[in-house]
């Protein structure tokens, strides 16, 4: 009787284990955090030429834009923002932070207001006008890309 509850102990912690596992897996976001996702017309531009996203997992992000032009304003600048992910993590929201101005603004003030969405992936993340960026530690899997 010892031999069996033993048996049965010790198979109770082993499937204790892997349920345990595979809730944390679960939980995990599908974005890789800490590396740069860049536009995809950037992948052969200078790093301080390329617009890009970087996410962290404590809910912020930065987007980094190397030249905007609406007429005679012209700017480059860092944007952070909060961002929430959907249930199904397909999805990330997010919300005007802060913003620190670049070498050179003309007259231009980002909207305090700035928020949307993007579609999400661990290599690939899209923006609401279709715009790819591709995560930097994906881009050697697609050579040929933009050639």
């Amino acid at each position: 009787m010892k031999r069996f509850l033993s048996i049965f102990f010790a198979l109770f912690l082993i499937l204790s284990c892997f349920a345990v596992s595979g809730c944390q897996t679960e939980s995990k976001s599908v974005l890789t955090y800490n590396k740069k996702y860049i536009i995809t017309i950037d992948f052969e531009k200078d790093e301080s030429k390329q617009n890009y996203w970087i996410f962290y997992d404590d809910g912020t992000c930065i987007y980094h834009n190397y030249e905007i032009i609406y007429g005679d304003k012209r700017s480059n600048y860092v944007c952070t923002f909060k961002y929430t992910l959907a249930e199904d993590k397909s999805t990330l929201f997010y919300f005007f932070d802060s913003v620190s101005y670049l070498e050179h603004n003309n007259n231009f003030n980002l909207s305090t207001s700035n928020s949307g969405y993007l579609i999400v992936s661990k290599d690939v993340v899209m923006n609401k006008d279709g715009s790819f960026f591709v995560c930097e530690e994906f881009i050697d899997n697609i050579p040929n890309y933009g050639k």
